[in-house]
């Protein structure tokens, strides 16, 4: 899943292939019958148009926000609570998209085989044979699926397009029937219950707005592009939607088509006889071929991203580029409610359930601003689009079920069967999940709090960079990285990696080991996991050695299936005053040489945000200490911001991430919608100060060399993350094996003149009385960063 394969155009493709479908075929017979008048009907696709544009404008606020796949359940789940995301999650399962699906191919096999050849095949053989189609497609990889889905929403396009235009062409001749009608006749009074449970069915239609934010992850720069998807594809959809609909109400006589189900072909029909209706039935097929195909294509990512955070099998995660047996889950539970089902009870059903999860989904927006501090100007149609969206949602269904309180039970029900899998399953997977990823919340404290076995969790925040120990004081060293503005994270060490989340693994793009003992790299095998389908290689830094040790490790694993999603690793091994470049490629064998660089200053990387400097130390065997030092540290002016009239925003985390990126003529969207380049805002807005330092050594030897070249290393850094393995009553042991004791570490970082200390990987003989050590480090630096809460002597923390 770490590859973003996923452009602008194909999103659009997928909001428009998930939003033309079965519904706009269906819906306006059954909602004239119920209204009585072809100006309901419009009225009712007006609204809808309206009220999915605000959907649009809200979900693209919290693409904005939260730039992930997996949509209503993880807005929910990150934003409120995972029990709310499950929920959200298991509605997609079984309305989103299993019944959402069952819907569109019952519709598909109604529309291609029509009553007067129902005999000639099996009933729903056409509807399950669509599904498995879809499946075969988007089960191989994403690009064969995306293609497919790109080919087919075109044909769609251009075919409805053509029927639109012959249609306006025939109205010439003055023959449509229901505009005769519609101008002898009065309409009857409108029903209010009735219109809303109209706007309920096609609120289904027009429920595939928010498609493209269950691929995010997939999508290179989707704080940007998502949310124009979204706004484009629905846009163009509602403007189709209004022309056929024109055409479907008004086109044959209103007796012909009411509560009927193929209006379409019978519209068809009224305007040019058989013909034209059998080819606009070919038409309809295409298009609800494609929304089957959109479906099956985004609703596996909701399951897969359940699965990551285990609240689903496993075995329904990412396996490769794509999450395939989420996708033959999808697809057999379609099947199995095409063979259960009819069309109208499914559409009342669909509208009512989807609506109010939209709607919940809409309203986290607020608490995602809220915590977020984040404003208002700076997010399109916030806050009023997010009201008027649910609003007019919640108003709908209320109304609604006044007449349809079966489908209303129906929907209760799913959200009870939800409430009782959580509970169930909920439970066990609490008993048997690691920790959280303490590295995302580093924000939340200069030194968070873990299970027992692992201690006290350090980590610490420095303008756009977290830092955290995800393993602990007593656990295998693994210190994250997170670069904030460039979603992207770098790992010094690769001990126990339980903690790291999925997605935090598939953000990783370089790795800087200090030494290959068991404690410092036990986690490699289950990193080269995590590569498998990234197209782009890791940068790997380490000691003498290392090259080789990597590939003996990808070497021992059978590679025979994974043709070009081998995963690919850039090794940079250091050697006194050069680096040597090795090319790791997994089924390739031994290492490959391809250059040698003069190190300078200690440098081993280097790009336009920051470099990472590293000296030898000595443990019985060479070890590396390293330096993150990012180039600049941008601020932002207060006060020439506000003379400027600007609100503060996401924008400026995208303007802060192309000026490292040294992209200075990136045209950066401003709250008021003007652009100008990061070139010009950056002499305007932004201040730039020296980059904090941050340091990362353990394992080494007391030595004055050691302390020599790790105090020249240290100098100045705001944060060190520095080994303190032993108290002062075990000196002797800390000769022995060759670690620092907590003088030690303390005088170190005292000479160095580091702003924090942040200790760690203190010998488990400590577990019991870990107050002890931070103690003692204390009382000799008093710049060590303490725990919250110290447990009393004897108590495990």
């Amino acid at each position: 899943m770490g590859q973003k394969t996923i452009g602008l155009f194909t999103l659009i493709t997928l909001v428009i292939g998930n939003m033309l479908g079965a519904g706009v075929f269906t819906t306006s017979g059954f909602a004239l019958g119920d209204l009585g008048s072809p100006t309901y009907v419009m009225l009712a696709w007006f609204l809808g148009g309206i009220v999915a544009l605000c959907g649009a404008l809200s979900y693209g606020a919290l693409a904005r926000l939260m730039p992930e796949s997996g949509g209503e359940y993880f807005f929910l789940s990150r934003a409120v609570h995972p029990l709310a995301g499950f929920i959200a999650g298991w509605i997609s399962l079984w309305a989103g998209f299993t019944a959402a699906i069952a819907f569109a191919a019952i519709t598909f096999e109604a529309y291609l085989l029509p009553q007067s050849l129902s005999d000639a095949l099996p009933h729903n053989t056409l509807a399950t044979a669509a599904i498995a189609l879809a499946a075969l497609a988007h089960g191989l990889r994403v690009r064969s699926g995306a293609v497919f889905q790109n080919v087919a929403v075109a044909l769609k396009l251009a075919l409805i397009s053509g029927f639109i235009l012959f249609a306006l062409w025939s109205t010439g001749d003055g023959e449509w029937a229901g505009v005769q009608a519609w101008a002898r006749s009065e309409a009857p009074p409108l029903s209010v219950p009735a219109f809303a449970t109209a706007l309920m069915w096609i609120s289904f239609s027009y429920s595939g707005f928010n498609a493209s934010v269950y691929v995010a992850s997939e999508v290179a720069d989707a704080r940007r592009v998502v949310p124009k998807a979204m706004l484009y594809g629905t846009g163009a959809t509602t403007v189709v939607y209004l022309l056929l609909n024109a055409i479907f109400v008004f086109a044959p006589a209103p007796q012909e088509i009411a509560q009927q189900e193929d209006v379409a072909a019978l519209a068809a029909q009224a305007l040019a006889g058989e013909t034209l209706a059998t080819v606009m039935r070919g038409i309809i097929a295409i298009a609800l071929l494609t929304s089957i195909s959109a479906m099956i294509m985004v609703g596996p990512r909701v399951y897969a991203q359940m699965a990551a955070d285990g609240l689903m099998p496993a075995a329904l995660n990412f396996r490769g580029t794509v999450p395939a047996a989420a996708i033959g889950m999808q697809s057999l539970l379609a099947v199995a409610v095409v063979w259960m089902t009819d069309l109208r009870e499914l559409l009342s059903y669909l509208g009512f359930t989807l609506g109010l999860c939209t709607a919940a989904t809409v309203a986290c927006l607020f608490v995602v601003v809220r915590k977020g501090d984040k404003g208002e100007a700076q997010l399109p149609g916030y806050p009023w689009a997010p009201l008027v969206y649910i609003a007019c949602t919640l108003v709908f269904a209320a109304l609604a079920a006044t007449i349809n309180p079966w489908e209303m039970l129906a929907a209760l029900l799913t959200v009870a069967s939800a409430l009782l899998v959580y509970w169930l399953f909920g439970k066990r997977h609490q008993r048997i999940r690691p920790a959280p990823d303490t590295a995302d919340q580093a924000d939340q404290s200069p030194l968070a709090a873990a299970g027992s076995h692992s201690g006290p969790v350090p980590c610490i925040r420095m303008g756009d960079v977290s830092a955290c120990m995800v393993n602990g004081v007593f656990g295998d060293p693994l210190l994250k990285l997170q670069l904030l503005h460039q979603r992207r994270n770098l790992l010094f060490d690769l001990g126990d990696p339980g903690r790291i989340s999925a997605r935090a693994a598939h953000q990783v793009t370089d790795l800087f080991l200090t030494h290959t003992h068991a404690d410092h790299i036990g986690g490699f095998l289950w990193f080269l996991r995590t590569r498998i389908g990234v197209t782009a290689p890791c940068r790997i830094v380490g000691p003498p050695g290392i090259a080789r040790q990597i590939a003996g490790l990808v070497d021992g694993i059978l590679w025979d299936r994974v043709e070009d999603r081998a995963p690919r690793f850039e090794v940079r091994e250091w050697r006194g005053d050069q680096l040597h470049l090795f090319r790791v490629v997994a089924g390739e064998g031994a290492a490959i040489e391809t250059g040698q660089e003069a190190i300078t200053d200690g440098v081993v990387w280097r790009e336009s945000a920051f470099l990472v400097r590293a000296t030898e130390l000595d443990h019985g065997t060479p070890v590396l200490a390293y330096a993150f030092e990012p180039r600049a540290r941008l601020n932002v002016c207060a006060d020439r911001l506000q003379a400027l009239g600007l609100a503060t925003g996401p924008w400026l985390q995208e303007l802060k991430r192309e000026y490292l990126a040294g992209n200075h003529q990136f045209p950066v969207t401003l709250p008021d919608g003007r652009q100008m380049t990061v070139e010009q805002l950056q002499q305007s807005i932004l201040l730039e100060s020296p980059g904090q330092k941050l340091v990362y050594a353990t394992d080494f030897a007391d030595t004055a060399a050691n302390r020599e070249r790790l105090v020249a290393l240290a100098k100045g850094a705001h944060s060190f993350f520095c080994e303190a393995t032993f108290t002062l009553q075990h000196a002797d042991q800390a000769q022995r094996t060759r670690h620092l004791t907590t003088r030690a570490c303390a005088e170190i970082a005292s000479e160095a003149g580091v702003q924090h200390l942040l200790p760690f990987h203190f010998s488990r003989r400590y577990v019991r009385d870990v107050g002890t050590v931070y103690r003692e480090l204390a009382a000799l630096y008093p710049a060590t960063v303490m725990p919250r809460r110290i447990p009393d002597r004897g108590q495990p923390d």
